[in-house]
Parts: structure tokens; C-alpha cells; sequence
């Protein structure tokens, strides 16, 4: 048997091996080092089976394009690369499913909640940027989210700047609101905002995830740099099914790891084919990515450290010392352009945000977690999440690499060396505990191409290689389906399930929404219209609508005495407060019942029971076609 089949049947067998210790829970060490304490790990949560088949579907739509593209002789690449970074994001979306059929919903919710995000709720409630951006190092320790105290203002100017952008666009921000508030029609929080705040909810719902999957396209790209198109092909599955890649959709990790090949990839084109323009691009992505979180700084590190190593090493006849020199100043300015302008423009000094972020980091998270237990559960963490063979082909490369002074010159060589050394710094430092399945997603595609590389240059066999990735797939499959890796702490929205049932008595009062819908009611149920003093009038309303407003309105039933005092009232959101009307669908009927109380001293006589709607927020009542701001339904007989 070919060593490469061989190499594939071994990888194989172990990420089937682990896909059944997963899907089992036979060995919970694999999910984290103490379940139920503050160090991390990750639930086990199998997924009913009834969800498992777009998560297989996709995946073997995946593997089958992958066997396809590794036959093919041609150099085109436009439709199999176009078709993988489709099936990225369709995998993703499959395992979002797995976890919620309401795929857009739990994106949107992934998104706003400020346990697993919460840059946008902070950017909503900046109202000038420039006074906060002056003042950031002491709001940090302010905001109510993790994310936003820990971190630069990268991703807060982000989200402003993407929400006022859209309120210059108030159609298009309607338009792209309207997912979003369906998806959160309860959130008053949301409904209080502009549409532009939806609107760029749902941009962002989808930004991280399909930047993920762009991935794909730097890490081929620099696999045609350093291999060639054959190898290039390898490399470009492998990212496309890294497991961490696929199952935290969407985070904004998935961005740093779309982010850092850009960056490598300008940087070596620029170094070795001696182009400015590309090396100071280079430096502007890392200068950006320290900007959104400070944990990229130790991409910055390496990128760095190639950069110097380059240069000292590079021989005059490829470029001159000067020359080279000037690169590597270039390529440090541009780093430093995102920072240096923070400070020129709002006097904001680099360190001051860094210290903060840092302190905090310390008191929420590092202080907390045993370092002990970081050492080895990180490293298990990272080799699940990046895939055994991904993590193999990296250490052997650097092995490699370390055994071979020559292979110091090759640009793959250099990073695997780096990258191993860089990961294995941050692991004995623990500066950063926490769940590195997530955290370290930044280093993990570039770990993907040097492993890629590894296996494909020391393998013609393309059954062996094709095996490869159907290992990473497995593996990413049983993780996805069976561990809790993404857990938006925010109240979901559930649309209630009414009881099927007609009203007793026809009506239509319709109530005139401003600006917007009808709202309509079409009929009552009232089992009697006489009760005692001290009892409970029980009636259900029905209503309907043409869409959902833009206002959640609140229901009064009233009960009122011959002079138009009330004696009895509710008041609420329909359906016992779960479904205002900006939850309703066009012509869907939403049964909502209550139950008055009546006063025990409620002297005998008729009263009439009126309903009506307000905005809570205002007081305003909603008007009838009538012009009447309640309706009256009928008329109540109280006895002793």
C-alpha cells in the first residue's frame, strides 16, 4: 500500500476513533478539563437525529467535490473554489440547524447577545463616537459585557459605523431590519432602536461566518505561492473542513482567521517579489486586527518575526540590504497605522487601552482558571479543533525544519517553525485561559496550509490525500452534532402555539397603526356575560393583522361602571405578554385570552367591557376607524 493511503487510512481511523468517544461521551476529558466550574468546557448536547441530515448532506456533497478536484488535471479553479466556499457556509448553517431549526434566528441571537458578542448593544448606546473613542480606556471597565471591556474599540467603531452608515439608507435599513425584528419581536431593547441597529444586526449575523469561508481563498492562494496548484487544492479542503471553522459561526475569530492568511499571504508576496505596496497592505491587516482584539498581537509577533528573519537571512542577489530593511520598516509602520491614528486623532495612547483590556482580561477570566489544568486540556483543546492531522503536519514540518538548516530558508518551513514555537509560548505563558477551540482560531488555517503542504508533497496518491480530508470532516461532524460550542445567553423568541380554535362571536374593529398596519379585531369569546362580585370574567380576543408592526402594543380590557370609572382591568402584551404584535405574521390569527378579576365590593349592576390598545412607551392609544380610542364589546351583569 502507498505510504500516503497508508498516512490516510491511519488518520482516518483516528478521527473515527474519536468521532465515537464524542458522540458517546465516553471519555468527557475531551470537552475540558472540570465541568460546572469556572474553568472551561464544552457541554455535551447530542442532537436529535431528525437534524443530523444537512450537517451529512453537505458534508458529503464536500467530500465528493473534494475527490473530484484532487482527479482533475486542469489548473481551473474559479467553480470548485466557488462551490467549496459555498458548501463552508452551507455546512455551518447546517450545524447552526443541528442546534435550532430557526437558523436565522439563532444567528441573529448569536449575534446580539452580549455573552457570546455584545459589540453592537454597546455601539447602540454611543450616541458620539468621537467623546467616546476619547474616553475608551475609562468606559471600558463600564460596559456590561465581557467582550467590550477586554478589547479595543475595533469592533465597536465597527458596528457605529455600520449602523449610522445605514441610517443614511433608511430604505434599504428597513428592508434589511425586517429579519432581525421578526426574529427579536420582543426585544424591547431592539424595537426602541432605529432600524439601522436591526439592519446591522443582521449584516453581522452573516459578516463573520462568510469571512470564515473566505478563508479558503488566501490559504490557496499562498499554497500556489509555496507548492503549486496540485498541493494548493490539498490546503484549500483542509481549511474549508478545520472544525473550528464550522462550528463557532458566527464569532468574530472567524474573521482573524480569514484576516491572518491575508496578511501572510501579502507579506510574503511582497518580501520575496519585492513589492512595497503588498507589504505595507500586510501591515495595515495586522494593524486592523490588533485593533479589534489585542490577542492578535501575537500574530503580529510572527508576522514580525518572519519579516526580521527574512531579511537578515535574504542574500544580496535577491535584493539588497537596504532594500530589504525598508520592507521590514514599511511593514512595521503599517502595523502601527490603525493605533498611531487612535492616538494622533483622539490623544488616546496604545498602551493606556491595552493595560485596561489586559487588567480585565485578568480579573474576568485568567485569575480565575488553573493554570494546570490550562497546559494540558489547551493542547487536546487546539488538536480537536484544528484536526490531529493538521496539528501532526505542523510538528512534523517544524521537526523537519529543526533536523534540517537548509529547510531554514523555506518560507513554509519558517512559519511552521514560528507557528510552533509561537503556540507553544503562549501555552506555558496561560495568559490567556480559556476555550482555545475558539480562541486560537486565528492561527489554525495557517497551521492548515503548512500541513497541507506536509502531507501533499510527500504523497502523489490522491486516494490518501482524499482520506485526509474526509478524517477532518468526521471529526468536525461528531464535534458539531454533539457538543455545545456555541451558546447565545439571550431569551430565544418562540412563537406560541395557540390552541385551534374559532371565536363564538364574529367581530371587526380594526385599530389604525400610525404610519404602518391595521390592526383587526375579528372576534370574542366570552362563555357569559354575567358573574359574580369577587369572581373572574374569563374572555378570549382575537385578532389579525397585515404584518408585524413596528411598535409592540399592550392589550387593556377594562371593565367600566355607568359613569366610565373602571372597576376591573388587565393589561398586557397579547397572548399572557409572548406575542405583542410586532411578532405577528400577515392574516395569522392570535388567540389571546385573559382573565379579569372582579372587586368583591363591586356593587350589583351592568358594566360595559371596553378593549383597547397603547404604546406603552408613549401612553398613546391606538384609534378605531371610528375615531374612538376603545371598542366596546359588550355589556356585563354583576350580581352579589
Amino acid at each position: 500500500m502507498p505510504r500516503g493511503r497508508l498516512l490516510g487510512f491511519l488518520f482516518l481511523l483516528l478521527a473515527l476513533v474519536l468521532a465515537g468517544l464524542i458522540l458517546t461521551d465516553a471519555w468527557p476529558l475531551l470537552r475540558g478539563p472540570a465541568p460546572e466550574t469556572s474553568e472551561w468546557y464544552w457541554p455535551y448536547l447530542l442532537r436529535p437525529l431528525a437534524r443530523w441530515w444537512p450537517s451529512w448532506l453537505v458534508a458529503m456533497m464536500l467530500a465528493a467535490l473534494g475527490g473530484w478536484w484532487l482527479r482533475r488535471r486542469d489548473d481551473r479553479v474559479v467553480l470548485p473554489l466557488s462551490a467549496l466556499i459555498v458548501l463552508n457556509v452551507a455546512l455551518q448553517l447546517a450545524f447552526v440547524y443541528a442546534d435550532r431549526p430557526a437558523v436565522g434566528a439563532e444567528l441573529v441571537d448569536r449575534t446580539l447577545s452580549k455573552a457570546s458578542s455584545g459589540y453592537l448593544a454597546t455601539a447602540g448606546e454611543i450616541d458620539d463616537l468621537g467623546d467616546a473613542l476619547r474616553r475608551f480606556p475609562e468606559l471600558m471597565t463600564s460596559f456590561d459585557n465581557e467582550h467590550a471591556r477586554t478589547h479595543p474599540p475595533g469592533f465597536v467603531v465597527a458596528h457605529w459605523l455600520t449602523e449610522h452608515a445605514l441610517r443614511r439608507l433608511p430604505t434599504l435599513a428597513a428592508e434589511l431590519a425586517r429579519p432581525a425584528t421578526n426574529w427579536r419581536c420582543t426585544d424591547l431593547w431592539l424595537l426602541a432602536r432605529p432600524a439601522a441597529t436591526a439592519a446591522s444586526l443582521w449584516l453581522w449575523a452573516w459578516v463573520p461566518l462568510l469571512l470564515g469561508a473566505l478563508s479558503i481563498l488566501p490559504a490557496y492562494r499562498l499554497g500556489c505561492l509555496w507548492f503549486g496548484h496540485v498541493t494548493a487544492r490539498v490546503i484549500a479542503l483542509l481549511v474549508a473542513t478545520l472544525p473550528a471553522l464550522l462550528v463557532f459561526a458566527p464569532t468574530t475569530d472567524q474573521i482573524f482567521a480569514c484576516l491572518s492568511l491575508v496578511s501572510l499571504l501579502w507579506l510574503v508576496v511582497g518580501l520575496q517579489q519585492g513589492r512595497p505596496v503588498y507589504v505595507l497592505a500586510a501591515g495595515l491587516t495586522l494593524s486592523l486586527m490588533s485593533f479589534l482584539s489585542l490577542g492578535n498581537a501575537a500574530w503580529g509577533a510572527l508576522l514580525g518575526i518572519y519579516a526580521l528573519w527574512w531579511a537578515a537571512t535574504s542574500s544580496s542577489n535577491q535584493q539588497p540590504a537596504l532594500r530589504r530593511w525598508t520592507m521590514v520598516l514599511l511593514f512595521a509602520i503599517g502595523a502601527a497605522v490603525f493605533w498611531l491614528a487612535y492616538w494622533l486623532g483622539w490623544g488616546v495612547a496604545p498602551w493606556s487601552v491595552a493595560q485596561v483590556g489586559l487588567d480585565q482580561h485578568y480579573e474576568l477570566v485568567t485569575r480565575l482558571r488553573r493554570y494546570d489544568w490550562w497546559l494540558g486540556s489547551n493542547l487536546i483543546d487546539f488538536a480537536l479543533f484544528a484536526g490531529p492531522l493538521v496539528v501532526v503536519g505542523l510538528l512534523w514540518r517544524a521537526g523537519e525544519v529543526i533536523r534540517r538548516r537548509e529547510e531554514w530558508a523555506v518560507p513554509d518551513g519558517r512559519i511552521a517553525l514560528l507557528l510552533t514555537a509561537l503556540l507553544v509560548v503562549i501555552n506555558l505563558a496561560g495568559s490567556t485561559r480559556g476555550e482555545v477551540g475558539r480562541l486560537w482560531l486565528v492561527f489554525m488555517p495557517t497551521a492548515a496550509v503548512v500541513a497541507g503542504g506536509f502531507f501533499a508533497r510527500r504523497s502523489n496518491d490522491r486516494l490518501g490525500l482524499w482520506l485526509l480530508l474526509v478524517a477532518q470532516l468526521v471529526l468536525a461532524l461528531s464535534i458539531g452534532l454533539s457538543w455545545r460550542t456555541f451558546y447565545a445567553v439571550i431569551l430565544p423568541i418562540e412563537r406560541p402555539a395557540f390552541a385551534p380554535s374559532a371565536p363564538a362571536v364574529v367581530a371587526d374593529e380594526s385599530f389604525v397603526v400610525p404610519n404602518d398596519h391595521t390592526l383587526r379585531l375579528i372576534g370574542i369569546n366570552l362563555p357569559r356575560t354575567a358573574a359574580t362580585a369577587g369572581g373572574v370574567l374569563d374572555l378570549t380576543l382575537y385578532w389579525q393583522a397585515d404584518g408585524p408592526t413596528l411598535r409592540p402594543y399592550t392589550v387593556f380590557v377594562q371593565l367600566l361602571d355607568s359613569s366610565g370609572n373602571i372597576v376591573a382591568q388587565q393589561d398586557g402584551w397579547p397572548v399572557d405578554g409572548r406575542w405583542p404584535s410586532t411578532c405577528w405574521a400577515a392574516a395569522e390569527t392570535v388567540s389571546d385570552p385573559y382573565s379579569i378579576v372582579l372587586p368583591g365590593e363591586a356593587p350589583s349592576g351592568t358594566y360595559q367591557l371596553v378593549i383597547g390598545l397603547y404604546d406603552a412607551a408613549s401612553g398613546e392609544r391606538l384609534q378605531t376607524l371610528q375615531n374612538m380610542d376603545f371598542v366596546h364589546l359588550v355589556d356585563i351583569t354583576i350580581k352579589p
